[in-house]
């Protein structure tokens, strides 16, 4: 994440200061990133290489900061991701950073402590609800929700989405369903093939040692060694995580929209998108058939937070030094 995105989604770095009886500031944050990189427990990056003295920063554990946390074995966390998985984890943190700035709630898998989801995803409920039932005119289908909530509305959240949520006496203003891009997952379910399909992998069969190829059947996909005259064991594959889309509620009255994807790009001069990517493309279409049009229009919050922007204006004072100052 970067110094911004650290500086949000870290309760400790914007939390109260006792001392001065004040917020913690952003620049207080950036002192205590660089203070931590300096020590080896986390190091500093370029967000966009490309623009050397221009881009900013990001930090990812370090050595030291695994030993600190006891997993000293994981050094995976120690390898920089991909470019595109890094520029979708930014994005992602972006948008949660500045959700929160603006005061909004994010009811995340991933961000919400387990404690907390089921109070909040309850008052999404009850959010939904109270929107039907103000209705003037109400369709067959949302007379259905309001007799059978527990059947329409979502109950384990499996989704993203803000909250404008008052804890005090427990009523939420808005809600919107928040979709950012997974990169490295499906949009929506693969057709299933009809009947089984092969071709080569680069893995070796473990009994033999021989070629393998990868067969993908309409209910199970596995690795077969081709080798002449042997009869090794198939070896099963992982299924793969379920398409994103399958994870969004099926319904969700009254709530709004916030669709990022990391290959877009946005025209900062012109406040507008200058390419909707073809992922962006299926998005569009699956919410639509789901959601309706007119859901797809609610789009309007962050309208310049996406991980690809021309035109943007040039920063005053540029740091190519990954453990300095910078922000993405």
């Amino acid at each position: 994440m970067t110094p911004f995105q650290a500086h949000w989604l870290v309760d400790y770095f914007h939390g109260y200061n006792n001392d001065t009886r004040k917020a913690r500031t952003e620049r207080n944050t950036r002192m205590r990133l660089q203070r931590l990189a300096k020590e080896g427990f986390i190091r500093g990056a370029l967000t966009h290489p490309e623009k050397g003295g221009f881009s900013g920063i990001y930090y990812r554990l370090a050595g030291k900061g695994l030993r600190v946390l006891g997993i000293p074995e994981e050094k995976n966390l120690l390898r920089p991701p991909a470019p595109p998985v890094l520029r979708y984890l930014l994005l992602r943190n972006e948008v949660y950073a500045r959700a929160r700035e603006d005061n909004w709630t994010v009811l995340s898998p991933l961000l919400t402590p387990e404690k907390e989801q089921a109070k909040l995803l309850q008052s999404v409920r009850a959010f939904s609800l109270r929107r039907l039932d103000a209705q003037e005119r109400r369709s067959i289908d949302d007379d259905r929700i309001l007799q059978r909530p527990d059947v329409y509305l979502p109950r384990t959240l499996t989704f993203e989405c803000l909250l404008r949520y008052n804890p005090l006496n427990t009523v939420t203003g808005a809600v919107v369903l928040l979709v950012v891009d997974d990169i490295r997952r499906a949009i929506v379910a693969p057709k299933k093939p009809k009947k089984v399909t092969s071709k080569p992998s680069d893995k070796r069969c473990p009994t033999c040692g021989g070629p393998m190829n990868k067969m993908v059947a309409p209910t199970e996909v596995f690795l077969l060694c081709i080798t002449p005259r042997q009869r090794c064991p198939k070896v099963e594959l992982e299924k793969p995580s379920p398409p994103q889309f399958d994870e969004l509620p099926s319904t969700l009255p009254g709530a709004k929209l916030v669709l990022r994807d990391t290959q877009s790009v946005y025209d900062v001069r012109e406040g507008k998108l200058a390419k909707a990517s073809p992922r962006l493309r299926v998005w569009r279409r699956a919410l639509e058939k789901r959601y309706g049009k007119d859901f797809l229009a609610t789009d309007i919050l962050f309208p310049d937070v996406w991980a690809q922007r021309t035109n943007a204006p040039m920063p005053e004072m540029p740091d190519s030094k990954p453990t300095e100052d910078g922000d993405s």
